[in-house]
């Protein structure tokens, strides 16, 4: 019996679907909600949330270095991605004569930004940057009440590419 040469096209067409819908990223999380939060810690600046002009779109330039100085501390970001649609963000925390201390977290696409899967760790997108809120980030200097502004560590993300 011949093969029906009319039947290729449609599996083709059926299994690029198929590999279209595999590497398609998982969906939002429906209850993550944005935190009843509206100021920002840029520096040693405290500025209102709409004051900054937020991207919703541009996740493909998100990896990278990130900091923000406050004082005598420093705070740091590193964006990494890890799979279709999630970003594994390091968060660390330097203070001269004392310990860095760091956090990891799992971040995913929400309607506003990412977040992880227990809506402790949210970021948004600026022009400038990213604004980051941590729910309870062990860290007496990041508190609750505040996002923080981080702007892109253009050294480190140099340094980066010239390794690449």
């Amino acid at each position: 019996m011949k093969a029906n040469s009319s039947v290729r096209p449609v599996w083709t067409l059926a299994l690029c679907l198929c590999a279209c819908v595999q590497d398609a990223p998982p969906p939002p999380p429906a209850d993550v909600s944005l935190p009843p939060v509206s100021m920002v810690l840029d520096g040693t600046t405290v500025l209102d949330l709409a004051d900054f002009d937020l991207e919703s779109t541009d996740f493909e330039s998100l990896p990278g270095q990130y900091r923000s100085e406050q004082g005598g501390s420093v705070l740091f970001l590193t964006v990494r991605s890890q799979s279709t649609g999630e970003w594994i963000v390091e968060r660390t925390y330097s203070e001269p004569k004392f310990a860095d201390a760091s956090a990891r977290y799992a971040v995913r696409r929400t309607r506003f930004g990412l977040a992880d899967a227990d809506s402790q760790f949210l970021l948004q997108i600026t022009r400038e940057g990213l604004l980051a809120f941590e729910q309870d980030s062990g860290v007496d200097s990041i508190p609750a009440s505040y996002w923080i502004h981080y702007t892109r560590d253009a050294m480190k993300n140099d340094d980066a590419r010239a390794a690449q």
